[in-house]
C-alpha cells in the first residue's frame, strides 16, 4: 500500500518534470525556424514525452491498485500516511529534479565542465555518498566526456 502511494506521487512529479522538460526545451535550444521539427529539439522534446507517457502509466497503474486494495476493506491503519508526509520522505525526489533544472540552467551560463562538477557532486552528496575516491572518479568521467565531445567528435561545449 505504502509502495503504491509512493509511486503514485513520484509519477506525479516525473510527469511534471516532463511536461517542464517539453516546455522549456524551446527556450534552450535554438531552432532554424517555425518549421524546423528535427535537429537539437527533437531529442530532448522526445524524452519529455516519453517521460510524461511513463509517469502516466505509473499514475493510472498505482491508482488502480490503491482503489482495488480499498475495496477489498484492506485496513490502512497500520501505517495512514498523509500526502505531506510522503512529501517530507520522498523530499530527495523533488530535490534532484529542482537540481535538473538547475543543471540546465546553469549549463549555458557557467559551461559544462564546472555546472556538470557542481551537479555531480550534489547529486552524490544528497544520496548520501561520502567517499571521496567516487567523486573524483565522477569528475574524471566528466573530463573525459568533454575530451571526446570536443577534441574527438569537435563539437564545442558551453
Amino acid at each position: 500500500m505504502k509502495n503504491k502511494r509512493n509511486d503514485l506521487i513520484s509519477g506525479i512529479f516525473l510527469a511534471i518534470f516532463g511536461i517542464a522538460i517539453y516546455i522549456c526545451t524551446p527556450m534552450l535550444v535554438k531552432t532554424k525556424g517555425l518549421g524546423d521539427v528535427s535537429g537539437a529539439i527533437l531529442f530532448p522534446r522526445f524524452l519529455g514525452v516519453a517521460l510524461i507517457i511513463v509517469s502516466a502509466a505509473l499514475i493510472i497503474e498505482s491508482a488502480i491498485a490503491l482503489s482495488g486494495l480499498k475495496k477489498q476493506n484492506i485496513s490502512e491503519t497500520a501505517e495512514k500516511i498523509s500526502f505531506q508526509e510522503a512529501i517530507k520522505k520522498e523530499w530527495k525526489v523533488a530535490v534532484l529534479m529542482g537540481l535538473m533544472i538547475l543543471y540546465l540552467l546553469a549549463f549555458k551560463t557557467i559551461g559544462f565542465m564546472i555546472s556538470s562538477c557542481v551537479i555531480t557532486a550534489l547529486v552524490l552528496f544528497l544520496l548520501g555518498e561520502r567517499k571521496i575516491k567516487n567523486y573524483i572518479i565522477c569528475f574524471i568521467v566528466i573530463f573525459l566526456i568533454y575530451l571526446g565531445f570536443t577534441k574527438i567528435l569537435m563539437v564545442r561545449l558551453p
